[in-house]
């Protein structure tokens, strides 16, 4: 399973336990996002070069017929019925080198900023939260 595929896979985990969390793992959850997205497109764009491509990935849709039931009283009688399911296809697009270099150059150069901001907040969220339980 590819990463962006892990990702996806644990988001609702992801939504179910920020529903759980305390406002102030929410504010520092919420401070982290911007550096962590940061970090995320870094990774992707020093992938796609190292690969030499990028890697674009969709969900298509395709037709699953089973087996359904239907109740007239005293039996059950069987029919095909359809349903939807999605397949993730993953195909290789071409990149412009130069341009994923300086995009990497650009993030690189954005982190320490998304990280000091990052910090700050999480300072700030400490401190309004602090000994609120």
């Amino acid at each position: 399973m590819t990463p962006r595929l892990r990702m996806i896979a644990l988001l609702p985990w992801a939504l179910v336990l920020a529903a759980c969390a305390t406002p102030q793992e929410r504010c520092v959850n919420e401070a982290q996002e911007p550096y962590r997205t940061t970090l995320k497109n870094l990774a992707v764009a020093e992938g796609n070069l190292a690969r030499g491509y990028a890697i674009h990935v969709q969900r298509v849709p395709y037709t699953v017929y089973g087996t359904c039931f239907r109740n007239t009283g005293k039996r059950s009688i069987p029919y095909v019925c359809p349903s939807t399911a999605y397949r993730t296809i993953e195909t290789p697009v071409p990149i412009d080198v130069a341009n994923e270099q300086r995009k990497i150059e650009e993030l690189r150069r954005t982190i320490p900023q998304y990280q000091a901001r990052a910090t700050e907040v999480i300072a700030r969220c400490n401190a309004v939260y602090s000994g609120q339980d």
